[in-house]
């Protein structure tokens, strides 16, 4: 069905719009040469208010039984503030940077209602479109991708409208971005997406009965070692590019990021159709192990290429890392839940990079160049440990029967 399309597509726009903003706002310090402890607080205060929202609003999509018309009022909200502020920076008032910086923070916060509701509104756009007759679609991949290709092009090209255009420009991308993403969730309003009775009767059931079973308390404990493990390469990704880059064009490193993040995404689209995903679906292990492997030779090689050959591999994985997470959330019987775990993965994935770099950066000066290669190792083997139990045990996904 086209409603599926437009949604995608419209949450891509929306997705790009904002991260435009919350990056692009940063940049715009940094290229009016403000110190860069300016940059790193504003950046941190507006992840801040992302992360507390994200968390605030997965609660109130649970406990939500129609999901749809608040997302309505929650964007009318964005937009008329979004409005708002175009206005006022277009009539030349001048903002005082913490005025400035509280009116993009509680914009972050209003979007981050997104992060939860696009996941769940997803989910449950294609039960419905499937009961219309529509073909299945592999909902997990399709929503993983959106959400990968606005984390590879956003934040790069915020960072770029933030050097070379003014505020003005990024707030009024963000404005337009919103609206053909109120005009989808308008057009689902009218189809009236109901949620079942058999869902409404899991409201009661928080997150602390799902982790108290050995199966997701385990399972748990392997994705926050991964999700670590990986901070600790995105936080060395920069230096070890550039040092591995020596005296070559430095737009190799556009370049790198570019193809980085689009390559992976296509390979992933493609292999999706083939025999090799259904053998990754079945041994989940396989893509611990394929990050392992792929994120130690790119801090072994010495080449750039090399580097640049594996790094395109380890995020074909970090891909998959994502679709069976979000296929787990995804499980019947947690419908009432996804929201709040969508919001606690995504918040555990933000907290963990200021954890890295912050480790990194207070070490002796002796051991920070080989501290990001040792923790990524370490935190991997242990994710694989713990994800081995699992498997070597045969501890079964439970049949989730909640009682209130």
């Amino acid at each position: 069905m086209m409603i599926r399309s437009l949604f995608l597509i419209s949450l891509f726009i929306n997705g790009v719009g904002s991260s435009i903003l919350a990056v692009g706002y940063p940049y715009i310090l940094l290229s009016e040469n403000t110190l860069t402890t300016a940059y790193y607080a504003n950046m941190g205060v507006i992840f801040l208010f992302t992360s507390v929202g994200a968390l605030l609003w997965g609660y109130k999509i649970d406990h939500a039984t129609d999901i749809w018309q608040f997302r309505i009022v929650i964007l009318l909200v964005e937009i008329f503030s979004t409005l708002l502020l175009l206005i006022l920076l277009l009539s030349g008032i001048a903002f005082s940077p913490i005025i400035l910086l509280l009116f993009i923070a509680i914009l972050e916060f209003l979007f981050a209602y997104e992060i939860p509701w696009s996941r769940v509104a997803w989910h449950e756009l294609n039960d419905w479109a499937e009961q219309q007759g529509s073909k299945h679609l592999n909902v997990s991949l399709y929503i993983v991708i959106a959400t990968s290709l606005i984390s590879a092009l956003g934040p790069g090209l915020g960072a770029l409208l933030g050097i070379t255009q003014g505020i003005d420009t990024i707030v009024a991308i963000k404005l337009f971005s919103l609206l053909p993403y109120f005009y989808v969730c308008y057009l689902m309003l009218k189809i009236k997406i109901k949620r079942t009775v058999e869902q409404k009767s899991q409201l009661t059931v928080g997150l602390q009965a799902i982790f108290k079973q050995h199966y997701y308390k385990t399972l748990a404990i392997a994705v926050v070692f991964t999700v670590l493990a990986n901070a600790f390469l995105m936080a060395a990704l920069p230096v070890i590019v550039m040092e591995s880059l020596d005296n070559k064009n430095y737009n190799l490193v556009t370049l790198f990021y570019l193809l980085s993040a689009l390559i992976p995404i296509f390979c992933t689209t493609l292999l999706s159709k083939t025999q090799v995903d259904n053998r990754i679906q079945r041994y989940p292990i396989a893509i611990f192990i394929s990050l392992f492997i792929f994120g130690v030779l790119f801090f072994q090689l010495q080449s750039f290429y090399e580097k640049a050959f594996f790094y395109l591999l380890y995020n074909i994985a970090i891909i998959y890392f994502n679709v069976l997470i979000t296929k787990i959330i995804y499980q019947k019987g947690l419908e009432m839940q996804q929201g709040r775990l969508f919001s606690l993965f995504q918040v555990i994935m933000n907290f963990s990079l200021p954890i890295a770099a912050i480790t990194v950066s207070i070490a002796p000066d002796s051991t920070q160049y080989f501290l990001p290669v040792v923790s990524f190792s370490i935190l991997l083997l242990l994710a694989i440990a713990v994800y081995l139990i699992i498997q070597m045990n045969k501890v079964p996904a439970p049949v989730h029967h909640w009682r209130k």
